[in-house]
């Protein structure tokens, strides 16, 4: 959903509740200036990203250490 900066300062709540279920596009001149989205869908979609990358066997705790090692 995109809208104009003068549509969201009139209805700021009703966009930030909005942002919940979809992206919600600020717009300044034709030219798209800031983006409001749930933080939990980023958390997910950074996830799916991941599939296929991380290794099955991937342990925290051991690449942890690893990272630890190299200060």
């Amino acid at each position: 959903m995109i809208i104009t900066v003068t549509e969201f300062k009139q209805n700021q709540k009703k966009y930030l509740e909005k942002s919940s279920e979809e992206d919600v596009l600020i717009s300044k001149d034709g030219k798209i200036i800031a983006r409001i989205t749930s933080p939990f869908k980023e958390a997910l979609v950074s996830a799916h990203a991941l599939r296929g990358i991380l290794p099955v066997d991937t342990d925290a705790e051991a690449i942890k250490k690893e990272r630890l090692a190299k200060i």
